[in-house]
């Protein structure tokens, strides 16, 4: 069973931060809230994926940038027990960030 977020603190980052969104890792029991990347953000994101050097910590810091709640600093002692949500969470917001399930391309 997930320990969902109270509606009213959504309700709060979303007069904070604007667009957010609320991640959930069921088997996990763990929800928070992500805030949409700013364009710098998504930058270096892009960046550290192309860079085999850096790809693997793409996720987690694409994450952890957009993490609002609870706070990144608060959420490290869940991440030292199950350290993969930091890339389960990654994937989920850069899947619905993208925007490409709303994209069409046609050819002219």
């Amino acid at each position: 069973m997930t320990n969902e977020i109270d509606p009213k603190v959504v309700e709060e980052m979303k007069a904070k931060h604007g667009d957010v969104y609320v991640l959930t890792a069921e088997e996990a029991g763990v929800q928070v809230v992500c805030k949409r990347p700013s364009r710098p953000v998504y930058r270096k994101f892009r960046d550290q994926r192309s860079d085999p050097n850096k790809r693997s910590m793409a996720f987690e810091d694409l994450f952890l940038a957009c993490l609002v709640h609870p706070a990144p600093k608060e959420f490290d002692r869940v991440l030292d027990e199950m350290p993969a949500l930091a890339d389960t969470f990654g994937v989920a917001l850069w899947d619905k960030v993208t925007g490409a399930e709303d994209a069409s391309v046609k050819k002219a």
